[in-house]
């Protein structure tokens, strides 16, 4: 038998701080629209990662974008086509 919190969460930082309260945890089955189903938050790479993390990021998501962008060329340079 399964236990469902129906919360309705707004933001990622009332995410944050349920979690951190132990109201959120990770074996509590999730949804998200875009989701096919309920699955526990452990198997939710986005979030999971996301609830864990500490600090302050080493990027944000431009940096890391341009970064993963750079990557790709640099590749195609050294793999370029026939």
């Amino acid at each position: 038998m399964h236990t469902y919190a129906h919360t309705h969460i707004r933001t990622h930082t009332q995410m944050k701080e349920l979690y951190q309260e132990g109201t959120l945890h990770q074996k509590m089955r999730c949804w998200a629209p875009g989701m096919e189903g309920w699955k526990p938050l452990d198997q939710i790479a986005q979030l999971k990662w996301f609830l864990v993390s500490t600090g302050n990021a080493l990027m944000n998501e431009s940096e890391l974008a341009a970064l993963t962008l750079n990557i790709f060329i640099r590749v195609c340079e050294f793999y370029p086509t026939r």
